[in-house]
């Protein structure tokens, strides 16, 4: 690509940003990160806890407990999956239609990871200024922060889960068209090269319009 070409080609929307400051794309998916938890976490952690609570009680043991939260939470995650295959998906001839695309089966992997480090990672910065003499404003003030906190956690983590998955991504499409060996070519053996199969065809020549008697 020339300078000319270059310069017509419009940068595009990730070079307009630094690298330290979260793509918009991390922060469209930390908005929907906080949907889904609001709404699908919700509704699928209330009827595992249902569910759970009554198996426990009934049992008299936590375990079932704890297995209907994590099945709600693995429901919760394969729903974000095909809601975001629905929205976001692009078909694929080898991939079956009704089972999301692995790029949405990762965004529903992804996300509970994400929405577990955002807590501890809020928790951490909060639990310093806990007193449990607070009263009501102190407690909403520092659920705010610890919420404030979350979102930017979420969005970094989803900003260094792009940049890695870019950066193999652009290494996979490079390492074909590498050379095979790194040894530079030297001009001056290339020019040789060329006077010697001149001087080898005018030699033929030579040959051919002088034969021997």
């Amino acid at each position: 690509m020339n300078k000319k070409q270059e310069a017509r080609t419009p940068p595009s929307q990730n070079s307009l940003w630094h690298a330290g400051f979260p793509y918009p794309r991390s922060w469209l998916r930390s908005f929907a990160l906080a949907l889904w938890m609001a709404i699908v976490v919700r509704i699928a952690e209330f009827w595992g806890a249902l569910f759970g609570i009554a198996l426990s009680s009934i049992m008299e043991h936590l375990e079932p407990l704890l297995w209907f939260l994590g099945l709600a939470l693995l429901a919760s995650s394969l729903a974000f999956s095909y809601i975001h295959h629905l929205l976001l998906g692009k078909p694929s001839g080898r991939w079956p239609r009704w089972l999301p695309s692995p790029k949405s089966l990762w965004e529903g992997l992804y996300a509970p990871i994400v929405m577990s480090m955002a807590i501890i990672v809020g928790i951490i910065c909060v639990m310093p200024f806990h007193d449990e003499n607070y009263n009501q404003t102190a407690i909403e003030t520092e659920a705010k922060w610890f919420g404030a906190i979350w979102f930017i956690a979420t969005t970094y983590l989803y900003q260094v889960e792009y940049l890695i998955r870019r950066r193999f991504a652009s290494k996979s499409k490079t390492a074909p068209n590498q050379p095979s060996s790194n040894k530079p070519v030297d001009d001056t053996d290339v020019e040789l090269d060329r006077l010697r199969g001149r001087m080898g065809l005018t030699q033929m020549k030579k040959r051919k319009s002088n034969p021997p008697t």
